[in-house]
């Protein structure tokens, strides 16, 4: 008995629980209070029918009479809002109000009569990010039988829309999600098309760093890069090329302590705008950055590399070192040092790759902080440098001709010992040759430029492989010929004097390539020496084998 009648109790409970449960769900949204949440630019409601008769609001809407109710709220995303609400053989009307309760800001009813009726109420004058108050109505005899309720407004800018607010960008940002959609109509200052753009900010650190910002598809977008401050900014560079849904990458090395700004925004003035990625990637300079750091170089003792030093002007700064007389722009110059082992060594760059391959080079000696000017400025990437003092330390400066920044080159420097230069290198070593009788030259002699240092400036091009030779005059008129054999564009000059005091008396340079040099020369004095200086006319090049 006791059991039955808990059992009945129990079906009691659940039978009033559930017209509870079932009158709380009839009368969703049928209440102001009890509005339903609607999303801005979110997705449209479903169709609703209410047949609730209870009118919890004005009994007139448009001036028409109110029979059904329905209650929506939704969060202002701008100062304006589109409501449309269709009905499937109905006579809607719209209501918004600024509470409940409150103030009507707007009402619509265009269409009076029953049938599938589309209303459209668009306001201006809100509060962004206030709640607002619809009211669905029917202004018919008949339930509530709407199909959509969709509010639409103005997106918000991003974040980091204006300059002053500008999003971090660390080092080591990867991929990083942004948008310009709904940013305002701010373009980029000095000279970039780019507009309706965001910030980023960063500060510098002495490191390469590299922006690369990737577009959604059909989103064409340009990076623009500063450095300063809001408001006074100086361009370093505006990059576009990459098109719709591209990646753009902009690589430069940062100054210590400088505050730089990235504006990323369509790639035009249009207002065309779109997400995209972010990243931010920072690398050291190396090692040998300055000369301070220089990375020792063994000296080889033979003209073959068979040691070498590799390096990078990846993330590499400039050093500072004034250029003088050399060439180029030492953006991304890397130093490297060696100790002296003869009077004349080779420098070798060798193994070059990367980004670029036009390197250029020179040589130093002194120390760091007080080098002196070059000894040696070579776009060739093979330089002889004479002179030296065994045992000295030199340096050696590494740098991409190019002043294009973010350069990732790689290579080697050798530095090797040539052969001992030729017995006649010098003035004092002078060959002596025998003058002919006639004017067949029965008697020559026979040398190399090979190795052989420069002595003194040419008379004309470069004299950087000059060898010497003397002789007496047996005549006032006298003819020299030089004849190359290995060598190319000879140059032959004739001193008077000694060789601590020379005077030039003729510079020979007629011809070019593997012909021979000839002049016969007068007003000669019978009986006293002379010098001939030979060299080829060529900068590190044109060394050889000839007869005088």
């Amino acid at each position: 008995m006791i059991k039955t009648i808990n059992t009945s109790i129990k079906k009691t409970i659940f039978f009033l629980l559930s017209i509870a449960l079932s009158k709380l769900a009839y009368t969703q949204g049928t209440t102001c209070a009890g509005a339903t949440s609607v999303t801005t630019n979110g997705a449209c409601t479903s169709a609703v029918t209410i047949t609730d008769v209870t009118i919890d609001g004005n009994a007139t809407v448009c001036g028409a009479t109110v029979t059904r109710e329905g209650w929506y709220i939704f969060t202002s995303t701008g100062t304006t809002a589109t409501i449309v609400a269709t009905a499937n053989n109905r006579n809607v009307a719209i209501e918004l109000l600024s509470a409940c309760g409150g103030t009507v800001v707007g009402c619509d009813n265009t269409t009076t009569t029953n049938g599938t009726d589309t209303e459209t109420l668009t306001v201006s004058g809100l509060t962004n990010g206030t709640n607002y108050i619809v009211r669905i109505v029917n202004v018919g005899t008949n339930d509530l039988n709407f199909t959509s309720l969709c509010i639409t407004g103005p997106t918000n800018p991003p974040a980091n829309d204006a300059c002053s607010n500008a999003t971090s960008l660390p080092c080591g940002t990867s991929n990083l999600a942004g948008t310009t959609v709904g940013a305002v109509s701010e373009t980029a200052p000095s000279g970039c098309a780019s507009a309706f753009g965001v910030w980023y900010t960063f500060t510098g650190n002495g490191q390469s760093t590299t922006i690369s910002s990737t577009a959604a598809s059909g989103y064409d977008h340009e990076i623009d890069i500063f450095s300063g401050s809001c408001g006074s900014l100086t361009n370093i560079s505006c990059v576009d090329g990459a098109g719709s849904g591209g990646t753009e990458n902009y690589s430069f090395s940062s100054v210590n302590g400088t505050t730089y700004y990235v504006y990323v925004a369509y790639f035009t003035t249009g207002s065309t705008t779109g997400a995209f990625t972010i990243s931010r990637t920072c690398t050291s300079p190396p090692a040998n950055d300055d000369c301070s750091g220089a990375y020792s170089v063994a000296v080889n003792s033979s003209s073959t590399c068979t040691s070498q030093t590799g390096g990078t002007v990846l993330a590499a700064t400039a050093s500072g070192v004034a250029l003088g007389s050399c060439f180029g722009t030492a953006d991304d110059d890397v130093w490297y040092s060696f100790v002296a082992t003869s009077t004349t060594h080779s420098i070798n760059i060798t193994n070059v790759a990367g980004s670029v391959t036009d390197m250029y080079h020179s040589v130093y000696s002194g120390s760091c902080g007080s080098l002196s000017s070059a000894l040696v400025c070579s776009d060739p990437d093979v330089s002889f440098v004479s002179g030296l003092t065994i045992g000295n330390t030199y340096y050696i400066r590494v740098y991409t001709y190019t002043g294009t920044s973010g350069q990732t080159s790689t290579f080697s420097v050798c530095v090797t010992t040539p052969p001992p230069p030729p017995a006649n290198d010098n003035c004092s070593g002078a060959y002596s040759v025998s003058v002919n009788s006639n004017s067949l030259c029965a008697s020559t002699t026979t040398a190399t430029s090979a190795n052989a240092t420069q002595s003194q400036a040419g008379c004309t091009g470069t004299a950087d492989d000059d060898v010497w030779f003397s002789f007496v005059a047996s005549a006032t008129t006298q003819s020299i010929t030089v004849t190359p054999g290995t060598m190319n564009n000879a140059v032959f000059e004739l001193f008077t004097g000694t060789c601590a005091g020379l005077t030039t008396y003729s510079c020979v340079n007629n011809t070019t390539g593997a012909t021979a040099e000839s002049s016969s020369i007068a007003g000669l004095t019978i009986g006293t020496t002379y010098f001939v200086r030979v060299y080829s006319n060529a900068s590190g090049g044109g060394t050889g084998t000839f007869s005088v």
